[in-house]
């Protein structure tokens, strides 16, 4: 018997939950999709593991969903971490004295380092996503 593995969300699963009030390719759409990637991630470890506790056993020290998640599914989780850490950092920019000045600059040169940190975590998730689609592909070909 082949051992069960965990695949990917369906394109049709994640269409369905992003939701077509988004426009495609916009951040929140982006943050949506990633949403939708996680959630999927733990309703498909759930489905190899009923037995689990609740999906949240230890398995390398973390919760067990966590830990067999798929290359593109880190990379969301990076994605969702980094737009977490823009806003916190954005909203400390905002929020910061007009008096403070090096503070609001040094706020202003991470927010960049941000930015570019989530350009590269975006690009990274579109390419792992695009081999794991190919890969399901070339699976059901095979079969």
């Amino acid at each position: 018997m082949a051992p069960l593995l965990r695949r990917p969300a369906g394109r049709a699963y994640l269409r369905r939950s992003v939701g077509h009030d988004l426009e495609p390719g916009t951040r929140p759409w982006l943050i949506a999709l990633c949403e939708a990637e996680l959630r999927w991630a733990v309703h498909d470890w759930r489905q190899l593991n009923p037995d689990a506790d609740d999906g949240y056993g230890r398995a390398f020290g973390e919760p067990a969903p966590e830990a067999c998640r798929l290359p593109h599914e880190r990379a969301a989780t990076e994605i969702l971490n980094l737009n977490g850490k823009r806003a916190a950092w954005q909203a400390a920019r905002d929020n910061a004295s007009p008096q403070d000045a090096a503070y609001i600059a040094r706020l202003e040169h991470d927010l960049v380092a941000i930015h570019r940190q989530l350009a590269r975590a975006v690009a990274r998730y579109h390419t792992l996503r695009a081999i794991a689609d190919w890969r399901e592909t070339d699976v059901k070909a095979a079969a």
